[in-house]
């Protein structure tokens, strides 16, 4: 529902499946969520580029890759890295997985990339050294260090699931060459030097993800706190008017959408008294619109002020355009069809009268012609904010 001469048409887009769009309070809201799934896409998809361009097209350009696939320690890693970006990307395109197993399988995927990084960049990287010639500068941080960074910023989810696959993922690098090193196909540094090389690097970036992910936990959470109105939630906006931005909504149980008009933050003046004036009418609009039956006048389900003191009402979400947009786009109407339009207005409008309302804000943009079911172009009136009693009763 649109009103205060908003042209934009109101388009109701699909739900996501009910698994998918339910969260419980320990996790980030909807939006934030169904994100973080299309950004694993671009993750995966980055994955599986690089390899193939770094692995498979360097080789292939120096002609060895034949010789590549003929130590297993130099194939097996990235051919297990292209395998998993496969399985995910196959998951987060399938509607059989809800969004919270896809971000847990994701994490899965996160400590199996870092291991296979590990193994791909340690596997006969020191054999021909000794253990004292390995040092900070000449090993450096491995590449798991940023792989594990930007997974963390880029696909958020619950804390404590990041902080496991955080520790996991940490592991891959002294775990990897621990390995290697009590196979015997690297050397054995000093355990001091090997704590400062392969140990403490990680569990900084460890410390320094989980903070990051605690931060985007909250933020998302405060968009949560933010988009919530009782029981409704806020999911995107319709459009806006002179007093108010109308929102589209979803109730927290209920499977019926909703549209929700706030009062628009900017138009309440400091001034007590102009403030006052706005919330009533606010409150009037609400007060009137409830009290009408007619199916031609839009259905009104809920009022009340939120916990932030924001005035809102609930109602019903119409699927349709208004009859400013309709002529403006699609010219002049047939007369039969503007009979059938008006008829409907005036039943509206007609129990405002008998109820002694006066609508006083007819006009194109506060006429929606609506789909409802499968009967076409179904009048609703908006908009009765400026309406008052006809036997003298002043705004």
């Amino acid at each position: 529902m649109f009103d205060d001469g908003a042209t934009t048409r109101l388009s109701v887009t699909g739900q996501l499946r009910a698994d998918k769009g339910r969260v419980d309070s320990a996790s980030l809201p909807t939006k934030l969520l169904t994100q973080a799934v299309r950004r694993l896409q671009i993750v995966v998809g980055m994955i599986v580029v690089l390899t193939a361009v770094f692995w498979l097209g360097v080789n292939a350009l120096e002609q060895g890759l034949g010789q590549e696939f003929s130590r297993p320690g130099d194939w097996i890693p990235p051919t297990t890295g292209l395998i998993a970006s496969l399985v995910v990307f196959l998951m987060t395109r399938s509607s059989r997985f809800s969004v919270l197993t896809i971000l847990n399988v994701g994490l899965v995927y996160q400590v199996l990339v870092s291991y296979s990084m590990a193994v791909g960049q340690y596997w006969n990287t020191f054999h021909d050294l000794s253990g004292e010639r390995l040092t900070p500068d000449l090993v450096g941080v491995s590449a798991v260090a940023l792989w594990m960074t930007f997974y963390t910023v880029l696909v958020p989810s619950r804390p404590r699931y990041v902080f496991a696959a955080l520790i996991f993922s940490g592991s891959a690098v002294p775990v990897t060459v621990g390995g290697f090193i009590a196979s015997g196909n690297a050397p054995a540094p000093p355990p001091l030097d090997f704590f400062t090389i392969f140990v403490l690097p990680y569990v900084i970036i460890v410390i320094m993800c989980m903070v990051a992910a605690n931060v985007i936990y909250g933020l998302g959470r405060d968009l949560n706190a933010a988009q919530q109105l009782g029981s409704y939630r806020l999911l995107h906006l319709l459009g806006s008017g002179g007093m108010g931005t109308v929102w589209r909504a979803e109730h927290d149980l209920l499977a019926r959408p909703a549209a929700i008009k706030l009062i628009r933050p900017e138009v309440l003046s400091s001034d007590p008294v102009t403030q006052q004036s706005i919330i009533s009418r606010f409150e009037r609009e609400a007060q009137i619109t409830s009290s009408l039956q007619s199916p031609h006048t839009v259905e009104l389900y809920d009022f009340g002020v939120s916990d932030s003191g924001e005035h809102y009402y609930v109602m019903e979400l119409l699927g349709g355009i208004n009859l400013d947009v309709l002529v403006e786009r699609y010219g002049p109407i047939r007369v039969g069809r503007v009979v059938h339009i008006l008829r409907q207005a005036c039943a509206s409008l007609a129990e405002a009268h008998h109820r002694n309302l006066v609508h006083r804000d007819v006009k194109h943009a506060n006429i929606m012609i609506c789909e409802i079911e499968l009967t076409h172009d179904f009048v609703k009136v908006l908009d009765f904010g400026l309406a008052r009693r006809a036997a003298g009763e002043q705004d």
